[in-house]
Parts: C-alpha cells; sequence; structure tokens
C-alpha cells in the first residue's frame, strides 16, 4: 500500500465513521424519541433550506455578502421556480467537483470499488449536504478553487487563473490563493488576477450600478450584522471567530460573575476588531512561511486553503468545502513528512457532523439558527493545528 492510498483508507474510516454515527444518531431522536429541529437533523433550519441561493431571485434582494459581479451567476436563473433554480445550480457544480475528484483519485491506482467509494464518501461529505441544504453559492467556489489547483498541477497557470477569477470576483477571500504565484516567473499572473477582480467588478457596478452596487452594499451590511456580529451566524463552525467570541464571553461572565448570551452589542464589535487585528498577523506569518520557508507548492495551496476558511469571520458550515478539497490535495501529495497522517486526522474529523452535542448555555439565539454545537470549538481547534503541524513541517524540511 502505497502513502497516498493510506492516507485515502484513514480519511475513509473518520468520514464514513463519522456520517454513520450522525445518521443513527438523528434518525433515533426523530424516529425514535419524535424529538424535532436540531435535535432530528444535522443540517440547518428547515425553514432556512435553499434560501441563501433562492433569496437572490427575489428582486433587489439585500442578502449574502457577495460582490456585484455574482449577480451575473443568478440572473440566468431568475426565470425558473426558485427550488429548481437552486438545485439546478447546486447539481451542475457538484458534477463538476465529482468529475475533479474522480479524475484525481484515479492517479492513486486504486481498485474500482474503493475508488467510487471514495468518490461518494467525498462528494456526500457533510460540506457537500449543508451547502445543497443551504443552496450557498459556496459550491461553484469550491469548483473553482478545485479545478484551479488541477489546472496548476499540470503547470497551465493561465487557464488556473481564468477559473479561479470567477471565485475572486464573487467572495473576495479565494483571492489569497494568488499568492501561489508569487515567484519569479509567476508573479504576472497574480497582478493580472488583481487588475481582473478591479475591472469586472467595476464594471458590474457601472453597468448595473442600481441591482448590482447598491444591493451588494446593503446585503454585506445586513450580513455583518447579523451573521458576524449577531446571533444568525454563530452555529457556524469553519471559522475561529465564533470560538473566539465564546472565548471572550466566558471570560467576561468570569470576571463580571454573570453568564447572560449574548454579549453587549459594543463589546461584540471590539471582539471582532480584535480577532481582524489577531487574523492580520497571522496572515503575515502565513505570507511569510509560503514566501520563505515551504517549497511544496501544493503544501503552500493546503495552508492557503485552511487560512481562508478558518480566518474569515463569517463561519457558515458550507465553507468546510475548501477543506474537503485541502484534505484531498493532502492525500494525492507522494512526499511523506512527518504530521502527514495527524493533518489527514485533523482534516478528516472536521469533516464530520457534530450537532449531536449542542452547547445548551448559548440559549438566547434566533430561532432560524438554534443549533450551536461543539463544532465551533473542536473545528477551528482542527483547522489551526493542521495548519501548525503543516508549518512546522516545513520548517523541520528547510532545517
Amino acid at each position: 500500500m502505497t502513502f497516498p492510498q493510506k492516507k485515502l483508507y484513514l480519511a475513509l474510516l473518520i468520514l464514513i465513521s463519522g456520517m454513520a454515527v450522525a445518521v443513527f444518531w438523528f434518525t433515533w431522536q426523530g424516529i425514535v424519541l419524535n424529538r424535532n429541529y436540531p435535535y432530528n437533523n444535522f443540517l440547518f433550519a428547515p425553514n432556512s433550506s435553499l434560501s441563501d441561493f433562492t433569496d437572490f431571485l427575489r428582486p433587489h434582494a439585500p442578502a449574502g455578502n457577495y460582490f456585484p459581479s455574482a449577480f451575473l451567476v443568478f440572473y440566468p436563473f431568475r426565470g425558473l421556480p426558485p427550488t429548481c433554480a437552486a438545485l439546478l445550480f447546486q447539481g451542475i457544480f457538484i458534477l463538476g467537483l465529482l468529475l475533479i475528484l474522480h479524475a484525481n483519485l484515479l492517479r492513486l491506482k486504486l481498485e474500482l470499488k474503493v475508488l467510487l467509494l471514495a468518490d461518494l464518501t467525498f462528494i456526500a461529505s457533510y460540506p457537500v449536504l449543508i451547502c445543497v441544504d443551504r443552496g450557498n453559492i459556496e459550491i461553484l467556489i469550491a469548483f473553482c478553487i478545485a479545478t484551479f489547483l488541477w489546472l496548476c498541477s499540470k503547470e497551465r497557470f493561465g487557464y488556473a487563473l481564468a477559473i479561479l477569477l470567477p471565485a475572486i470576483c464573487f467572495k473576495f477571500y479565494p483571492g489569497i490563493l494568488l499568492l501561489l504565484f508569487c515567484q519569479r516567473n509567476r508573479i504576472h499572473w497574480a497582478i493580472v488576477g488583481a487588475l481582473a477582480f478591479f475591472f469586472i467588478n467595476g464594471g458590474c457596478a457601472w453597468l448595473l450600478p442600481q441591482h448590482a452596487t447598491g444591493v451588494s452594499q446593503q446585503g454585506l451590511r445586513l450580513y455583518t450584522e447579523r451573521y458576524v456580529l449577531g446571533d444568525w451566524g454563530t452555529s457556524g463552525t469553519a471559522s475561529a471567530w465564533n470560538m473566539f467570541r465564546l472565548v471572550v464571553w466566558l471570560i467576561r461572565g468570569c470576571w463580571e460573575q454573570t453568564f447572560t448570551w449574548p454579549m453587549p452589542w459594543s463589546m461584540v464589535v471590539v471582539t471582532l476588531d480584535v480577532y481582524y487585528a489577531l487574523a492580520f498577523a497571522g496572515f503575515l506569518l502565513v505570507l511569510r512561511h509560503i514566501l520563505y520557508v515551504e517549497k511544496n507548492f501544493f503544501r503552500k495551496a493546503i495552508l492557503l486553503l485552511l487560512y481562508l476558511t478558518v480566518s474569515v469571520p463569517g463561519g457558515g458550515d458550507y465553507k468546510l468545502l475548501h477543506i474537503v478539497i485541502a484534505l484531498v490535495v493532502m492525500i494525492l501529495l507522494t512526499g511523506q513528512r512527518p504530521g502527514d497522517l495527524l493533518i489527514v486526522c485533523l482534516l478528516a474529523f472536521s469533516l464530520i457532523p457534530k450537532q449531536e452535542l449542542i452547547l445548551p448555555f448559548i440559549d438566547d439565539i434566533s430561532a432560524s439558527c438554534p443549533d450551536v454545537s461543539i463544532g465551533v470549538i473542536l473545528n477551528p481547534m482542527c483547522l489551526l493545528t493542521a495548519m501548525w503541524v503543516i508549518a512546522w513541517g516545513g520548517w523541520q524540511q528547510q532545517n
């Protein structure tokens, strides 16, 4: 058994076991104990199903945290029934992800039954299911990033940049992957990508000022107020923001001898400012490691994928799609370093549902999002630990 195959089997064991436990637990809670959401479902609140997509089909809908160019994606679907449009959108890009996944796993020379099991396990993993359930555009972002890395592996950097651009234009944070071009003979691709982002979004804002610019600004403001500062996004486990907010809340409670959730609004704002400062400091450390320490292109990519997932304060679980990509890239790496199996375990564990353990002390939260689970603590810890292990391995390799 080759080392990549060993990593794959380890990841499949964790993913399949974790999903089996979740399915059994929530089936028992729902059918046998006759309990309602969130005890009978590890996805999002049923009354919000597909709403991330269908909300945008309403005229001038002030929803989402997208740039003006995202409207180019939504407009072609406005003539369809909202549910059909959302499922069609998800289906297109899930199929694309499956094809990219299958093409890459073929390199491992697996038995057909193992290959098909791996395809099914990754494409039906929790982040994909939650993305479909929410109807979120992150599935397009994930497809673009996966295809970008696949094209980079073939050194087709121009095509890679072209496929990454939609991801950057719709949500800015995939732009961190342009750092992969920060080498003497590739830096021009990073410059072209940055310029293209401003040109495309500027053009969309100019051509569609009423439909794009105003709605985008309103949507970004509402997203920040509701999902970052407010309680609507507290269940998100992909980002370290919710974990950080819980730590501050706990420290404040110990200091003032009162544990009332949520914290005062003014304190949440200050906490977010501190979090941004810490996230920027983390970015500088990652940047230094990418530019001066790590030599392997795809280990750099894994580190950047982990950072963009864990650092952005909007931590909806659909963002764990990028961890699926990072895990697959980690499995495909042929070189072996100390800690590689630990990284596989940490990434795979972060991808399994954890709503079996709900945090009961957060009891004053919006009814649309009551399922604040232990995942808001465990997942960021897994991702940050994996980042540290990758960085440590790079330093060991350099020395």
